[in-house]
């Protein structure tokens, strides 16, 4: 529905059920050029904030 129109998706956990559908909306994301997305709602908490700055800017444990 979306893809075709040119709308950007973004779905919750898990992204498909099974690798089939995975696949198939992967080819739709990219045969229409838009975006597709899952969302981890944790990526926005500032503890993970936090927990990337200490990490790759700070460098305080070292090369990852």
């Amino acid at each position: 529905f979306c893809a075709p129109r040119g709308i950007h998706v973004m779905v919750e956990k898990p992204l498909a059920t099974n690798i089939e559908d995975a696949e198939k909306m992967l080819a739709l994301a990219n045969n229409h050029n838009i975006h597709l997305i899952t969302n981890y709602e944790t990526s926005w908490y500032g503890s993970n904030s936090e927990a990337y700055n200490i990490v790759h800017k700070e460098k305080k444990i070292g090369d990852i």
